[in-house]
């Protein structure tokens, strides 16, 4: 690949993400309540602020921890009926139309749910 494709290629998604800092600053400008749309350099400052504060370190690891202790709990709980499924024709006949259904669900969706 040449030097000039692999700087445009680089170039691009930085320019993408300039245009979306500046389109957000025109919108808190327009929006002229920083409690409704707060602009890219305040909530910088916030998010500063917060973490030197060990407030977003401490909330961001509660957080992730719940999502771990989910995992954990989603992944053992379909472990068991993945087994009881594969081991029972019965339970594979019953829990068959609702894995198909589930795995037909965006996973945005999933998570929401």
């Amino acid at each position: 690949m040449p030097a000039g494709a692999r700087l445009h290629g680089a170039l691009v998604p930085l320019a993408s993400l300039g245009l979306l800092v500046v389109l957000w600053q025109i919108a808190a400008w327009v929006a002229d309540r920083p409690q409704l749309m707060p602009g890219p350099w305040l909530v910088l400052d916030r998010l500063i602020e917060e973490t030197l504060s060990g407030d977003l370190p401490y909330h961001l690891g509660i957080t992730l921890a719940r999502v771990a202790a989910a995992f954990v709990v989603a992944m053992a709980i379909g472990t068991v009926l993945g087994l009881v499924m594969g081991r029972v024709p019965l339970a594979d006949r019953f829990g068959h139309p609702w894995l198909v259904f589930f795995l037909n669900i965006p996973a945005l969706v999933t998570i929401v749910l």
